[in-house]
């Protein structure tokens, strides 16, 4: 036979079997089990990266005779099979022994440790769940196949000035910081302001001098090799990402008080900075709306500014916001929508809430309860509020009703032992 043939045919069988494997698996009649997820659990879709998260599913034998030693032959990539000390009394072993279908024993829960990423539609076979009588010809799938996504922790970065550091602080699953450690980031003698790219990869730390670091961050929430990146800037003093994660906007104030944009690089890098615009007044602290608008803070004259953004990343038309209620704004956050602003007020120690709309502030509102707070971020989810707690030094977060965008219930989640300033969550 024509050695090019025989390699078809060979194929050719291989992708009718696995065809009519898969097919078996979706069908639930004449099958030697049927495998669902267990009553009163939800198979997982989503694992944080370096955690694990488990998946449940009812194994019935569908045969009238007690079958013995039967195992799951197949299991997906990154996942794997707890066969002791599981959450339910009747786990199946690595092996199992069920009875006849309608009497009692004829069942177990298979517990799976989900470790990473699972494709629920993987085209080999032997990538997805079967369950199987002894020697492994019989088998069973399910309707319910695993499809997890993979996702990185979240974490608060901190900065804080007098000790030289950014900080790293788990966010918990109610929203709580856990304890703070140093991300072991270097370069940098006084940060000054921090942003996260929205993939959660790179942390950018501005120096107060003329440097901006961007630092590779780790699994576990720490920094890579932070190198020194694009150029021009002078006496920084905030960062803002847009949220395609394409450009950085960088304050200085010196001069008619510049605010440069860059171009990010997918290796962290930037380049192409330029001069995007000028305000009156130093800028304390800038965001960048999905509408394409940059709102910036002016502490001196109690504003909020905003800035239209032109295609190539500069600025056109700049002027007041609106709004009301502001005294020394010095940070400002958005919802991840953009229909929101955040705005941190040293004077008074309030948050101000306002709307937004286009390039345009309004129905600002404020809360009190957080001590002199300076930096302010939103988590992705948007269910919750952090800022720096200055006075005492440490982390408030609040919880951000999604209805209407105010906060409430703000209260210290994390003690530090130094006065904390800038803020960012990935």
């Amino acid at each position: 036979m024509n050695k090019n043939l025989l390699m078809i045919t060979q194929k050719t069988i291989f992708m009718a079997f696995s065809f009519c494997f898969l097919l078996a698996s979706a069908a639930s009649y004449g099958l030697p089990f049927n495998v669902a997820p267990k009553a009163g659990t939800q198979l997982p879709t989503t694992v944080i990266a370096g955690g694990i998260t488990t998946a449940y599913y009812t194994v019935s034998n569908n045969t009238q005779a007690q079958r013995n030693s039967n195992y799951a032959k197949y299991l997906p990539p990154n996942v794997s099979q707890v066969t002791s000390g599981g959450t339910y009394a009747d786990t199946c072993g690595a092996t199992f022994n069920l009875a006849g279908a309608g009497q009692a024993g004829n069942s177990c829960t298979l517990q799976l440790t989900v470790s990473g990423a699972v494709n629920g539609s993987d085209p080999d076979p032997h990538n997805h769940l079967f369950v199987c009588f002894p020697g492994g010809t019989t088998c069973a799938g399910t309707n319910f196949p695993l499809n997890v996504t993979q996702t990185r922790a979240s974490f608060a970065y901190v900065i804080v000035p007098s000790q030289s550091k950014v900080l790293y602080c788990p966010v918990n699953s109610n929203g709580s910081l856990g304890t703070c450690n140093d991300t072991t980031g270097s370069g940098w003698t006084t940060p000054v302001g921090i942003a996260i790219n929205p993939a959660g990869t790179f942390a950018y730390v501005a120096n107060s001098t003329t440097t901006v670091f961007s630092c590779p961050i780790n699994g576990n929430g720490t920094f890579g090799t932070c190198k020194s990146v694009g150029s021009g800037f002078t006496n920084i003093l905030a960062l803002a990402i847009n949220p395609a994660g394409t450009l950085i906007y960088v304050s200085n104030t010196t001069g008619t008080n510049p605010i440069s944009v860059c171009t990010i690089n997918g290796d962290g890098s930037l380049s192409s900075c330029q001069i995007a615009g000028s305000l009156v007044s130093p800028n304390s602290g800038m965001a960048i709306s999905l509408g394409g608008y940059a709102f910036i803070t002016d502490e001196a004259n109690s504003v909020v500014n905003s800035c239209l953004i032109l295609g190539d990343g500069t600025f056109g038309a700049c002027g007041p916001a609106g709004g009301s209620g502001f005294s020394a704004p010095n940070a400002i956050a958005l919802n991840p929508a953009g229909t929101y602003a955040y705005i941190t007020n040293i004077f008074t120690r309030t948050i101000s809430t306002c709307k937004v709309t286009n390039g345009t502030l309004s129905l600002c509102s404020t809360i009190s309860g957080t001590a002199g707070p300076r930096g302010i971020a939103i988590n992705k989810t948007n269910t919750f509020a952090y800022a720096t707690n200055f006075d005492n030094a440490a982390i408030d977060f609040c919880t951000i009703d999604n209805s209407t965008g105010l906060l409430s219930s703000c209260a210290i989640t994390q003690a530090l032992d130094a006065t904390p300033s800038g803020i960012a969550v990935s």
